[in-house]
């Protein structure tokens, strides 16, 4: 019998920063949205890493930087044109360096939208402020299933957009072998 996380394992590498119940959602908006925008990018880190001592190996260096800088679902640029990029973009700087009025989207992803994805948004947008002093004022949205309303007046006011699509979960649920 084929587990969740099986079925959704090429998924789960390419949205790393995704949880299982949150890649549904992400498809269902994808499907409405996705030709608004040039390139989407994953698990995108930003902010400051935890220092750590002189004499870390290279390996742990790493490691720390990775676990402990902040980690966005998902970023959707509008004004890039992929071909014109390298291969493999690590940075949202190395976007920037070639399409320097590129329009960045932060996307946050949940199944129920929650006070605690508008702090994060907004701590996100902020750090990529400070990161990207000369960029375009990045966009945020929380993409969600459900959410409570009692998000809505700070969704508002953190100038969030916010996008309730009809997710399908029916990959989510386990596979009964056949008798």
């Amino acid at each position: 019998m084929a587990t969740v996380a099986q079925r959704l394992e090429i998924e789960r590498r390419k949205y790393e920063a995704m949880n299982v119940d949150e890649i549904p959602v992400w498809r269902a908006w994808l499907a409405l949205h996705a030709v608004e925008f040039d390139r989407f990018d994953y698990n995108v880190r930003i902010g400051q890493p935890t220092p750590v001592p002189p004499g870390t190996s290279d390996a742990v260096r790493r490691s720390v930087e990775l676990s402990t800088m902040l980690r966005i679902d998902a970023v959707a640029w509008q004004g890039v044109i992929n071909e014109k990029l390298p291969a493999k973009i690590e940075t949202a700087a190395e976007i920037y360096a070639v399409f320097p009025l590129a329009l960045a989207t932060i996307c946050e992803v949940k199944r129920y939208g929650s006070p605690a994805n508008i702090g994060q948004l907004v701590i996100y947008f902020a750090a990529w402020q400070r990161e990207f002093v000369e960029a375009s004022t990045p966009k945020m949205r929380l993409i969600v299933d459900q959410f409570t309303p009692n998000i809505l007046p700070g969704v508002a006011s953190a100038g969030i957009i916010l996008d309730k699509v009809e997710a399908n979960f029916r990959d989510l649920r386990p596979i009964r072998p056949r008798p």
